[in-house]
Parts: C-alpha cells; structure tokens; sequence
C-alpha cells in the first residue's frame, strides 16, 4: 500500500513538473514572438500555457499586451474589436489574481483612455476619460511614485477641458492666438465653474510628475497648455498674463530639455516579460495608442519609409496648426501607411503624436502620391512609415520621413 502511495505522489510530482516545464516553454515560445512583432502567434502562445495554468499571472500579463498590441484605436474592424476585448479580459483577470497589480492598472488605463481617442460624441467622450481617470487614481494608490499615473491624469485633464475652451473662444469670435481672458463675463465664470477644478488638479498631478522627475519634458508640455486653459478663465488681465508667462516658461524649458535628450522620452517601467515594440516611446504628447498590427493585404510588401520617400511624386507640406503654434507645441507626427497600386494612399492609422498636430498632420500625408512599386512587372500594394515634424525653429511645419 505505502508502495502504490509513493507511486502515486510521484506521479503527480511528474505530472505538475512537466506541466510547469509546458508552461514556460509556451511563455519563452510567446515571449520570443512578441519580440518579433508576431503578435498573433504571441497571443496563441500565451493562451495555451494559461489553459495549462489559469493561476498564472505573467501568462495573462503577457497574453493582455499581446492583444493591445493587436488594438488599434478607431479601427472599425472585428478583430480590432475582438483584441480589445481580449487584452480588456486578461488585465482583469490578471487583476483577480492580485488587486494591486500595477502592470494589470496601467495596462487596463491606457485601453480605456486610447478608447476615448475614438469618440466623436463629447458625453462618451467624458465618460470614458473619467473612467481612465479612475483607473489612473488606482494606479497611484499601488504605486504612489508612478509618473505615468500623474502625467496620464495631466492629459486627461487637458483633454477634458481643451474642447470646451475652445468652442468658447470660437463662439465668442475669438482667434486660437488672441490673448487674454474670454472678454464675456458670464462666459468666463461658467467655464471657470466647469473646468476650474479639473485644470487645477491636472496641473497639480503634472508638478508631481516633476518632482518625481524634473526633466520629463512631456509634462512640462502639459502644463504648458493646461496654464494657457486657466488664463481664459482669469478674471483679471494681470492673472491671465501670469498664467501666459509660466506656460511660455514651461514650453521654453520642455523644448531645451528634447533638444539635449534628442527627443528621448522617459520609459515607465515594464517587467522582463511584456514587451513592447522596440524604439516606441512611452510618454509622448499624448499618450500613444499601441502600434498598430499588419493591416495590409497578403499581397502587400513592406517598404522601409526611405525606400518609399524616394519613390514620392507629391510631397505637400503640413500647415502648422495655429493653437498649436501659439500654445508652442512642436513634434512628430508617425502614421502607418498602406499605399494603393496606383500609389495613392488607401490607408492611414495613427501610430503616435499631439493631438493639436495629428489633424494637419493627416491632411498633408493624405494627398501624398507615390510612383507604383512593381514586384515581377505587376503593380503592389505596399505598407510604409510616415513621419511628420512640426518644429517651432522658424514657426513653420514641415515634414520627413523617420531615421
């Protein structure tokens, strides 16, 4: 009998083991795929070794990046859908398993907030940047030193604030550069009641992020234009004007800073097993939505943009955008592009950049024109990066392709 017992004990210590060794061969097996910008093989990978073990957290971890990498904000597509329900499910199993899990928040916040991206309608809109918000609050309540959490709620706050600003200022005939608070007395007390609260937390969630780290020149961007919020809500031209100067002296600091990092950004932290697309920054003016996955046809060939920028006929220069200009918001602009046999562009997913530039930005690369790129005499589709720069040095934008 005490035979049989040992047998048995040993053969479940078999089994687990040789369950254990499966799970990480599949972890390494999809950790190595997502390396390669695999991502669907990746996220085969990772759903077997959590069908092997449901308990794993790095499984659903890993399993969650590899379909949010999958997700491209806007994309009105079933399998964009169906990834963002995927990533959305594993972070918050991943969060069943341990509440406090700083890597399951974070990823979870950046899905919600990429979604608000992709409302036209203002109330979802705010509906899903308070639910970020929330989320981002979560974050900092497990992490309290987390810059992204600060800065994402700095960004939030501007992006809650900044259209209705704006429509005030169009109503009332005002142009994106016209100095000063808004000249309505009511107009101004009303968006002070609205907005107030919500500029003054965010550009006190920025200030934290530079205490945590001075030379994060994206906060400094924000807080640029949150102070450039509050000055039209002032109730005196002299509280207005301050607010003006402390936003130029932000903006003037935050383009000294890219300069001498040469636009590197600050990474947040990331465990050994999720990994991202390499070179992709992490916080950028705004938040960047995942990198987008191969959406062109099967018969589509990739093109690196210096191959594809010399095969340009039409090139069209960006016009800078004004509130931008006035705000100082400078950057890059980074589309993906999927480009017709007759070289018209056909597609074009945002990858990354400001949103006071994206629109220009779009309108320029749209009218691009490309020579045909032939494959054994036959015209193709092709798939390509394009970069736009906007540069405050001259006041004017201007356009490139990535190094």
């Amino acid at each position: 009998m005490r035979y049989l017992v040992v047998i048995m004990l040993f053969a479940v210590s078999l089994y687990a083991h040789q369950q254990g060794s499966s799970v990480e061969a599949l972890m390494n097996q999809g950790t190595q795929e997502l390396g390669s910008n695999h991502y669907k093989q990746a996220a085969e990978a990772f759903e077997k070794a959590i069908e092997l073990d449901p308990s794993n957290l790095r499984a659903h971890l890993a399993l969650a990046n590899a379909c949010a990498l999958q997700y491209v904000p806007g994309a009105k597509s079933e399998e964009s859908e169906a990834n963002l329900r995927c990533a959305t499910e594993q972070y918050q199993a991943a969060l069943q398993l341990d509440s406090t899990n700083k890597y399951a928040i974070s990823g979870l916040a950046r899905l919600v907030y990429n979604e608000s991206l992709t409302l036209g309608n203002r109330t979802a809109t705010a509906q899903k940047l308070d639910e970020a918000a929330t989320l981002y609050r979560r974050l900092i309540e497990a992490d309290p030193d987390n810059q992204e959490g600060y800065y994402y709620l700095g960004v939030i706050a501007w992006s809650k604030a900044y259209p209705a600003c704006s429509e005030a200022r169009k109503q009332l005939g005002m142009k994106p550069d016209d100095p000063g608070p808004l000249p309505d007395e009511r107009a101004r007390q009303q968006f002070a009641t609205d907005y107030g609260a919500v500029i003054d937390t965010g550009i006190s969630d920025l200030e934290k992020v530079l205490i945590i780290n001075p030379d994060n020149s994206d906060a400094m961007s924000y807080l640029n234009l949150l102070l450039r919020e509050r000055a039209v809500s002032r109730s005196t031209r002299e509280e207005s004007e301050s607010d003006i100067a402390k936003a130029e002296q932000w903006a003037n600091q935050a383009i000294e800073i890219k300069r001498q990092q040469s636009g590197s950004t600050v990474p947040y932290p990331v465990e050994p097993h999720i990994i991202r697309r390499p070179g992709r920054p992490s916080l950028p003016p705004p938040p960047p939505p995942p990198p987008p996955p191969d959406t062109s046809s099967s018969e589509a060939i990739h093109l690196g943009p210096r191959v594809a920028e010399a095969n340009l006929i039409r090139k069209v220069e960006p016009t800078y955008p004004p509130l931008a200009k006035a705000a100082r918001v400078q950057g890059a602009v980074e589309f993906k592009a999927v480009v017709g046999e007759n070289g018209i562009i056909r597609r074009l997913l945002l990858v990354r950049g400001h949103p006071l530039l994206v629109n220009a930005a779009k309108e320029a690369v749209l009218q691009y024109v490309y020579r045909p790129t032939l494959l054994n005499g036959r015209a193709v589709e092709i798939e390509t990066e394009v970069e736009v720069n906007f540069s405050l040095a001259g006041m004017s934008g201007g356009t490139s392709e990535p190094q």
